[in-house]
């Protein structure tokens, strides 16, 4: 039972590092699509 506390602590931890990184590089990929509205955008991330 610890285990698994201690695996989803450390993917929280990975992911708490690691999320404005992957926002960065979502903006990134639409950002040059013109014909996606700004909703689509936040749902597709």
């Amino acid at each position: 039972m610890a285990c698994k506390n201690q695996k989803r602590l450390l993917k929280h931890q990975i992911v708490m590092k690691r999320g404005s990184a992957v926002d960065r590089e979502i903006n990134q990929k639409y950002a040059n699509d013109k014909k996606m509205s700004t909703k689509e955008k936040e749902v597709s991330s």
